[in-house]
């Protein structure tokens, strides 16, 4: 199974940006981060995911691949 927001990782590796380079870029915590990336914690608002998908140059048509919905546990 692959890692939680897969596409996401792939576009940071891409793109050459760290966790927690991306989170000071949409303004939260490296361990906040780390929890939204895992699964943890909430997933990422609205706000945050546009401002991802901007910094990456990726359409918003793309959002629910880039933000696929938490899985149930």
């Amino acid at each position: 199974m692959a890692k939680p927001h897969a596409k996401l990782r792939g576009l940071m590796m891409a793109n050459d940006y760290t966790m927690p380079q991306l989170a000071r870029k949409i303004g939260i915590g490296k361990s906040a981060m780390s929890e939204r990336l895992n699964y943890h914690r909430d997933g990422f608002t609205l706000k945050e995911a546009y401002t991802i998908l901007q910094l990456f140059h990726v359409p918003i048509e793309q959002l629910h691949e880039v933000f696929p919905p938490c899985p149930r546990k």
